[in-house]
């Protein structure tokens, strides 16, 4: 979550940050995911998480 949060301070490729980290959804629990992102994501990585779910 803090990954997302921060994206615009790394220095690695964002592009590529933001494919791995969707590539790896559905490695996690879904609902524990959900109460993840609600909880800790700052609200562009909200928007990011439920883009990237379809909802």
């Amino acid at each position: 979550m803090d990954l997302l949060n921060n994206l615009d301070e790394l220095a690695e490729d964002r592009d590529m940050v933001l494919s791995q980290a969707r590539s790896k959804l559905s490695s996690f629990d879904p609902k524990r995911l959900q109460e993840a992102v609600e909880s800790y994501g700052n609200m562009a990585t909200r928007k990011r998480f439920r883009e990237w779910m379809g909802a």
